[in-house]
């Protein structure tokens, strides 16, 4: 038996369908964050962990700027 309602809400469940994700640097890195996170945190898949947001954010920031430090080391 599927459930349909659970399945469309699932398939909303991205970077583009949150509006604080609108604006995010990192959105394409994590596509909305982990939907069991944002249940725990606010009740819905659709809600967002904002203290996860920002330590993803970091983690990204901290990567990219190794990536770049890497690359010109090699110069």
């Amino acid at each position: 038996m599927k459930n349909e309602a659970v399945q469309e809400e699932f398939r909303s469940c991205n970077a583009y369908a949150r509006e604080e994700c609108k604006d995010c640097w990192a959105k394409l890195y994590c596509s909305g964050g982990c939907a069991a996170n944002a249940y725990h945190a606010s009740g819905s898949i659709q809600g967002v962990y904002e203290y996860g947001c920002e330590l993803f954010r970091k983690r990204m920031e901290c990567a990219i700027m190794l990536k770049i430090a890497e690359s010109e080391e090699g110069l």
